[in-house]
């Protein structure tokens, strides 16, 4: 019996083991596959998620977050403040979600004859079956995980904090709502049951903000995106690929004149893919009419002029390239609040359009737009794209969604905390005592979270997918 006890034990602690932790333990070979070529949306993606988080840590203390950008706090200004403009990377979670999910049906609409689309059917009937679960199945973990702890009191560490004046920021109680014990378990289940319904509803277009985690508001959304995407790629799916493009653009102003700027990023993720699929198509046809095996444009291949030349060209490029990359760092970087009056974005506001929805979101998803732009037209090995294809953004895009499903969780059982015990030991008096809680807390509930998010995914997340294609396998007409 104690070594049956003892073999369990270790399970479970080798299953609660960060990968990194676990594969020098077992000294298992770590196996990465091969990048994509999109894999830059991934690591981007990660690097948004991390910023998520240190948007909800500080912003529960400080307005720098979200103030317009103030001279005497270089974090504050622009490309500088993007470590943490959480706010900011909504839209490129939409547009980078809608050119992910669009890319493959659109490049097997892209190829002749029916096949293509008959194929481009399978994918997007699988991806709309699937899309339900694979937000919904690690939502509802999470969610379920949340109820548990603040029925086991687990919560009840950072409560004191939220309500003692002296230890934080007004800020704190206003933006983090701690959440209540309900006293039964029978109450804390209908409590979550009801919760993943509203958070599930296909047919209200208001955003609802779970109870359990008011931060994942964006699932209801991604998902009802999701599906407007799915519905219009169904019904053009057998027009050609320049008409799609333009009944696109025609749904997305129509979704700015309504005030969907959510469905209208997604939808401009589609514009992208579409794009790029045009354009790597067109690429490819002029490689095998001229026989050419090298990645270069055909223009650059045969080209004409001296070395010289062909330098001073390509250092323009690169410059052309560098300006597009930082200024869309600017827009990006745009602040959440009094953006419109901000220094540097005054000439940029007028362009927003007055039925957007939500417009200071709408310069940021230009940002977004200029950066996928600049990304695509770069070299693979440019340093533009390392920046979002180096190991440790990769990573972050692997688990980016796991972590931005446990980073709230985390945050309010420990991570809310940690400032406050360490103000009690040393003050806060001073930028020092007050910054230096601050930097420590971050840096405590980062490596918590960044652990919870790497098991989570590891052990729930590629669960769920395999669940869920286990599902559509069983489900199929055979």
């Amino acid at each position: 019996m104690p070594r049956v006890l003892l073999r369990w034990l270790k399970t479970i602690a080798y299953a609660f083991m960060p990968t990194l932790i676990r594969n020098w333990y077992s000294d298992e070979p770590e196996t990465t596959p091969k990048p994509r070529g999109t894999a830059y949306l991934d690591g981007a993606r990660g690097l948004a998620a991390l910023v998520v988080f240190n948007y909800h840590f500080f912003y529960a203390y400080s307005d720098i977050t979200q103030a317009a950008w103030d001279f005497r706090n270089p974090l504050s200004m622009p490309i500088l403040r993007l470590w943490s403009s959480g706010a900011s990377a909504v839209p490129l979670f939409f547009i980078f979600g809608g050119y992910a999910i669009a890319t493959k049906p659109l490049s097997q609409m892209q190829k002749d004859g029916k096949e293509g689309t008959e194929a481009a059917l399978v994918t997007l009937s699988s991806s709309a079956f699937r899309r339900i679960f694979r937000l919904y199945l690690p939502t509802a973990m999470i969610t379920l995980m949340v109820a548990i702890l603040i029925e086991l009191r687990i919560y009840e560490y950072t409560r004191s904090i939220l309500q003692d004046t002296s230890t934080t920021a007004d800020l704190l109680r206003l933006r983090e709502k701690h959440l209540e014990i309900s006293g039964s378990a029978v109450r804390s289940l209908t409590r979550w049951l009801w919760d993943i319904l509203m958070l599930s509803g296909l047919w209200d277009w208001k955003s609802y903000a779970p109870y359990h985690d008011r931060h994942l508001w964006t699932i209801q959304t991604e998902y009802v995106c999701s599906i407007v995407v799915y519905v219009t790629l169904l019904a053009t799916a057998q027009l050609k690929a320049g008409v799609r493009l333009l009944v696109v653009m025609i749904l997305s102003i129509h979704c700015l004149y309504w005030s969907r700027w959510d469905v209208a990023d997604f939808y401009w993720g589609v514009i992208l893919a579409q794009l790029d699929t045009i354009l790597d198509s067109s690429f490819k046809a002029r490689q095998d009419g001229a026989g050419m095996t090298s990645t270069l444009p055909q223009s650059l291949e045969k080209s004409s002029i001296s070395p010289r030349q062909s330098h001073l060209k390509h250092a323009f490029q690169e410059a052309g390239l560098h300006i597009l990359l930082l200024f869309s760092f600017w827009c990006i970087s745009a602040p959440a609040y009094a953006w419109n009056t901000a220094f540097g974005y005054q000439t940029l506001a007028k362009l927003v359009p007055s039925h957007y929805g939500a417009e200071s979101k709408f310069i940021p998803a230009v940002g977004v737009v200029l950066l996928q732009r600049c990304l695509y037209i770069s070299s693979p090995k440019s340093p533009r794209r390392a920046m979002f294809t180096n190991s440790v953004a990769l990573y972050l895009g692997k688990i980016s969604f796991s972590l931005y499903l446990v980073h709230g969780p985390v945050l309010h059982a420990v991570g809310y905390s940690i400032p406050s015990l360490i103000w009690s030991i040393i003050g806060k008096e001073g930028i020092f005592g007050y910054g230096f809680g601050l930097v420590v807390g971050w840096v405590v509930s980062l490596i918590l979270a960044l652990c919870a998010a790497d098991v989570f995914h590891r052990e729930i997340e590629a669960r769920c997918i395999l669940f869920t294609a286990w599902i559509e396998r069983h489900c199929l007409k055979q």
